[in-house]
């Protein structure tokens, strides 16, 4: 198989995977879903965060901050079970 057909074959692939993935508007809402009950002045911080997010990479990236944010108010573990319903979409 040539070079040229791998790229392609690899590019097409990755660009449906892209596509099942949950639109952005799905990560935001559920991201501003699990920061609901922090603190205000925490939360009022991370919603910027998320709502500039342009891509479903810029949530992944808030990944800590968020992380951050709950644990703080409610603790890891608290915090590591908030984030897994992040992980679930994201993965």
């Amino acid at each position: 198989m040539s070079i040229a057909v791998r790229c392609l074959t690899f590019l097409s692939t990755h660009l449906r995977r892209r596509e099942r993935g949950p639109s952005l508007d799905t990560l935001k809402c559920l991201c501003l879903e699990l920061i609901d009950d922090v603190c205000p002045k925490r939360r009022s911080l991370l919603s910027r965060s998320i709502l500039g997010a342009r891509h479903n990479a810029d949530v992944w990236n808030l990944r800590s901050a968020l992380f951050g944010g709950v644990s703080m108010s409610f603790g890891e573990t608290v915090a590591r079970e908030r984030m897994a319903r992040l992980d679930d979409l994201l993965h």
